[in-house]
């Protein structure tokens, strides 16, 4: 009983929101440049990030993107994506998933007797859609969300929005997006929960062409904050990352082979709450 109730209060414990990992990152490249992404998304993870990044996937014309992310306390969490560009790069469409789930764990009673296995989910999934007007690209994300605790379920919607913009030649990439405005999750006890509205613009610098990367993204979620990462890249082949943000350091590496690759992050401490580790593995075609 105390290790469920520590599952459903630690959340509440560090946030005033439901489905508090919606404040997270998502993915492993993500994850491990401390979440300095809005300027920074590659692939798939651009239509969970800021839909307007969509349209600078370089090189490819579709992708498809799966992580899996091991947790503290029992949990773990998903994320999927893919994207696909008209041929004219003009537009491009989207569909991704992200949730948590804790299953396995053990009801007691005050006695200490066994009871029920509990299962607990949560999630959301959506529709991207991005678009060019000009030197500008911007998108627009249409979310579902839910949520699933024993004797308890709730839903909602809600949307994104992200733009991105290289005025001073690809070497520069500037990026802003809003991300889940929503009226809230509804519980079918008749309860309503907010949900983490934020906003975030940020700049990623290509400091050496296809080498070196820097990011750096400002937050306002719960108060400002700032995050700073990097990748550097080794023979077109092996990534290194690191980044720092307020969930604490972040380091990562990535090996890319033709049109495939595999991402690692791992962040020592999160938040205080014990390690986490992300792997995800990418398809360009």
């Amino acid at each position: 009983m105390i290790k469920l109730l520590l599952v459903i209060l630690l959340p509440g414990l560090i946030s005033a929101y439901a489905l508090p990992f919606l404040k997270e990152s998502t993915g492993a490249r993500a994850e491990a440049m401390g979440g300095t992404y809005v300027a920074a998304p590659e692939g798939a993870d651009a239509v969970f990030w800021n839909p307007g990044a969509m349209l600078s996937l370089s090189g490819w014309k579709n992708a498809v993107t799966c992580s899996y992310v091991r947790l503290d306390y029992d949990r773990s969490g998903g994320y999927a994506a893919a994207v696909e560009r008209a041929d004219d790069l003009s537009s491009a469409l989207g569909v991704f998933w992200a949730g948590r789930y804790s299953g396995g764990i053990e009801e007691r009673d005050v006695l200490g007797n066994p009871g029920a296995i509990l299962l607990m989910s949560a999630g959301t999934a959506g529709l991207s859609g991005a678009f060019r007007v000009g030197p500008l690209k911007a998108g627009l994300v249409l979310k579902y969300y839910y949520s699933s605790l024993p004797g308890a379920s709730a839903r909602g919607c809600g949307a994104d929005f992200g733009v991105s913009a290289s005025p001073f030649g690809p070497s520069l990439v500037f990026g802003a997006s809003v991300k889940d405005l929503s009226q809230g999750l509804y519980w079918d006890t008749g309860k309503i929960d907010p949900l983490p509205l934020s906003a975030r613009t940020g700049i990623c610098c290509k400091v050496i062409p296809e080498k070196l990367e820097v990011a750096c993204d400002l937050e306002y979620l719960d108060g400002l904050s700032v995050s700073v990462g990097a990748e550097y890249l080794i023979e077109d082949m092996l990534s290194l990352r690191a980044g720092l943000s307020k969930s604490g350091p972040a380091f990562g590496i990535g090996l890319n082979i033709k049109n495939y690759a595999i991402d690692y992050a791992f962040l020592p401490d999160k938040n205080s709450f014990g390690a986490e580790h992300t792997i995800s593995i990418s398809f360009l075609y």
